[in-house]
């Protein structure tokens, strides 16, 4: 339950039944540990649903700008309502650009694997309420074979999720209202991984994921070995990579190996390759996914699309991931079955 405090919105705990604090010097929530719990809410505008026949009178064009930071001119003249509804109902209805944030992921910034949590989240409360729901890279998802409930119900009142507070709404019996899914969650707990685990099993989701991946022929039908090597942005926060590669790969017997990775010319994929005879797979985000998840061995690094692959290879014997002291995900690398390598050489 909310209550609104100014421009604030202060949670209601379900869990231990009290309301949470409004810090007006910080002008956040805060729980009784002094951890932020939400933000500030600059404009009701924020929490429009996000339909397509929106007229131009209620249209939200400062949080379209918002969500949509590239399209803002350096000349602040140019930000105009009139510039932005014209973007919109030219361009962005059909580049499917988000004008709200409720019930709807298509205004979060996240990529590929950070979505996965992001939308099965908004799928789970979309069943749990029958909201009628938009997904970001929901084309893609579908590819892959995993689908989200879109339902028919826009409600008077929202739920504002917050990594603290959206397993207990889930899975509370809580009434029915919109959910606001913002920039600033990640959805990424042990819990929540073992709620989508047990969903997809017992609807035998899976079952979609195999019919749909374009390699399905090769699941149990190899001994091959599959690495994600993630350098980039995370590249000077992963210590002993190299080592980490190296060693595990030793821990294997293969026959064929692979390697997929954001920089084929980083000296670990150069020297990996040759030295194990490893192939480079230089596919899209789908294509490689679909791949990967077919192999016996996987080797992945840390993040949610590395986890993905992970998630989805159904059949794959070994799994081992690193285990990072600097983590730039949450606890999520946390199934029984796959195997963590201490990175501490």
């Amino acid at each position: 339950m909310y209550k609104k405090y100014g421009k604030l919105i202060c949670i209601y705990d379900l869990e231990n039944h009290k309301t949470i604090k409004y810090d007006d010097s910080s002008k956040s929530l805060l729980d009784d540990k002094g951890k932020v719990l939400c933000f500030q809410i600059e404009n009701e505008e924020d929490f429009i649903y996000n339909d397509k026949n929106i007229s131009f009178e209620n249209f939200p064009w400062k949080t379209y700008y918002k969500i949509n930071k590239e399209l803002l001119s350096n000349d602040k003249k140019n930000n105009t309502k009139i510039n932005a509804w014209n973007h919109w109902f030219y361009n962005g209805k059909n580049e499917e650009r988000s004008f709200s944030y409720t019930n709807n992921t298509n205004g979060h910034r996240a990529r590929f694997g950070n979505l996965f949590f992001l939308n099965m989240c908004l799928h789970l409360f979309s069943i749990k309420y029958n909201l009628k729901s938009s997904y970001k890279y929901e084309t893609e998802f579908n590819e892959l074979g995993v689908y989200f409930h879109k339902g028919s119900k826009i409600y008077s009142k929202n739920y504002l999720l917050t990594d603290y507070n959206f397993e207990n709404l889930l899975e509370s019996d809580a009434s029915a209202k919109n959910v606001i899914i913002n920039n600033d969650v990640w959805f990424h707990t042990k819990r929540f991984c073992t709620i989508i685990k047990t969903y997809f099993t017992e609807n035998k989701l899976f079952s979609k994921i195999i019919e749909k991946n374009h390699y399905r022929d090769r699941y149990n039908n190899n001994n091959d070995l599959f690495i994600h090597i993630r350098l980039g942005d995370v590249e000077n926060i992963t210590k002993n990579l190299f080592l980490y590669y190296e060693n595990t790969i030793q821990l294997i017997k293969f026959n064929n190996g692979y390697i997929a990775s954001d920089n084929f010319d980083h000296e670990i994929c150069l020297y990996l390759s040759k030295k194990h005879n490893l192939k480079f797979i230089n596919e899209n985000e789908i294509k490689t996914i679909m791949f990967a998840s077919t192999c016996k061995h996987i080797i992945l690094s840390g993040g949610t699309f590395s986890w993905l692959i992970a998630f989805l290879a159904i059949n794959s014997k070994n799994i081992f991931y690193p285990e990072l002291k600097e983590k730039w995900y949450g606890d999520i690398f946390s199934f029984n079955n796959w195997n963590a390598v201490n990175l501490d050489y």
